[in-house]
């Protein structure tokens, strides 16, 4: 998963859990990782300008909080995704989970597994 503010690109690496962030203006990879997840897929920035990650191994919505010491909220949990590819190819070879944000602050999580588009409203995030 990629998401940027236009200053930073986030990219999240399924294998190692690590979600990595990348200054645009030098082109550096800032070190170390902002967190490591287990299978973090999707990612998102909110409205508020903090990140959302779809963490397929333990089917969960995270918010990590990039201004306040990259705190990490789980916003939702059970979620409808996929788990993983076929035996021996590489991972997420098929599905993908996704997260996106409307212009009113709802969350949208895709199940690349399942087809389905879980949506989580603004009022109800906490």
């Amino acid at each position: 998963g990629l998401a940027s503010d236009w200053s930073t690109l986030y990219a999240a690496d399924y294998s190692t859990g690590n979600i990595h962030e990348v200054d645009l203006s030098s082109g550096t990879l800032v070190m170390p990782p902002i967190a490591s997840l287990d299978n973090p897929e999707g990612l998102a920035i909110d409205n508020e300008g903090r990140l959302l990650v779809v963490e397929t191994g333990t089917s969960r919505l995270l918010r990590i909080d990039l201004a306040n010491g990259n705190a990490i909220t789980t916003l939702a949990e059970g979620l409808d995704l996929s788990q993983g590819g076929i035996p021996g190819a590489a991972p997420d070879t098929f599905f993908f989970d996704a997260v996106a944000v409307g212009p009113s602050g709802d969350i949208y999580v895709t199940g690349g597994g399942s087809n389905v588009i879980q949506k989580i409203k603004a009022n109800k995030v906490r």
